[in-house]
């Protein structure tokens, strides 16, 4: 099996197209890393690393790095070396259920922003969650990995997502140790890069604004121009989310127009569906399908049809027999 040849190149079906230099940079990244493995540089990459190096990964290191090779080079190996503790492939909606199924934490596939990404979903902890912080983080990398697979990149072109958090209610106490939240930072930041479009916060309180304030030195500029503060009267808020997405999708914790959709059973079948869908990505990568193969249906030799006369049998209206009809 040669593993380059289910590779597809999403930068082909992303919304912007890149520019001759940066389709080089994009090859040039992916051939540094391969020449790195081959030296001995970095451990071998195993399959499913071979999977997410893919040029739309090259695409989005480079341009978290302003397209500078060698930084972006490290950023990638800085994202082998985390694989070895994570490994986020691993991570299966079953492990996280209990915690999946509290609502915190979701996202459907139809609500989008005005500009077509999906939107995640977030609710602050109101109250201790009986689950450690290594438990909590693998729950949200697993979020991520859904909010990757629902954007279907492939079809749409769309790569980031849009993530609406409430915090009404928050208290520091229930919603992770200053530990907890580096650790999640330093991985939106340098192990998802470029897959954040936007974050909103509403119903922020002035402790969550302290608290953001001591971690945002942990944000480089770019991440740090996406969070959008959001606040002021209800009409207010709902007017400066409606500038970017379509309040008629939202639901009412998020000052939109429905009612709560969260259910617990529809949201646990999507999940693990979306499991299944990632399984059989990787599947199609190791085992690209033959596009010359044919079906086994078009392998069968189509059966000729042929006409057969009825014989005349008691019962019959008259002139009906000597009839004929197509049987197969």
């Amino acid at each position: 099996m040669d593993p380059e040849k289910g590779k597809k190149d999403l930068c082909e079906a992303c919304t912007t197209p890149l520019t001759p230099e940066e389709e080089e940079k994009v090859r040039a990244l992916l051939e540094a890393v391969g020449e790195r493995e081959k030296e001995g540089a970095i451990t071998p990459l195993s399959d499913h690393e071979r999977h997410w190096l893919s040029p739309l990964t090259a695409r989005r290191y480079l341009a978290a790095r302003s397209w500078d090779h060698n930084e972006a080079l490290k950023m990638v190996e800085g994202t082998l070396d985390w694989f070895k503790e994570m490994k986020p492939w691993e991570l299966k909606c079953n492990d996280s259920m209990p915690l999946i199924l509290k609502g915190k934490l979701y996202n459907y596939p139809d609500v989008k922003d005005r500009e077509g990404h999906p939107i995640v979903f977030s609710k602050c902890a109101t109250e201790e969650l009986p689950f450690d912080e290594e438990y909590k983080l693998k729950f949200m990398f697993w979020a991520f990995e859904r909010a990757i697979i629902s954007m279907d990149t492939a079809n749409t072109g769309i790569y980031k997502y849009t993530w609406l958090v409430s915090l009404e209610g928050y208290n520091r106490q229930y919603n992770g140790s200053i530990s907890f939240n580096k650790q999640l930072l330093t991985a939106v930041c340098y192990h998802y890069p470029e897959r954040l479009h936007k974050v909103y916060l509403v119903h922020s309180p002035w402790v969550f604004s302290l608290f953001f304030k001591a971690l945002s030195p942990l944000l480089d500029p770019v991440t740090r121009s996406k969070i959008v503060f959001v606040s002021g009267t209800t009409e207010e808020v709902r007017q400066r989310l409606h500038e970017d997405i379509d309040m008629t999708t939202l639901e009412e914790a998020y000052f939109g127009d429905l009612p709560n959709r969260f259910n617990e059973d529809e949201y646990e079948k999507m999940c693990y569906d979306s499991d299944a869908i990632r399984e059989k990505e990787f599947q199609n990568f190791m085992n690209p399908p033959d596009p010359e193969a044919k079906s086994d249906d078009a392998e069968k030799p189509k059966r000729k049809r042929k006409k057969k006369k009825k014989k005349k049998s008691d019962g019959l209206p008259a002139g009906a027999e000597g009839k004929e009809e197509e049987v197969e």
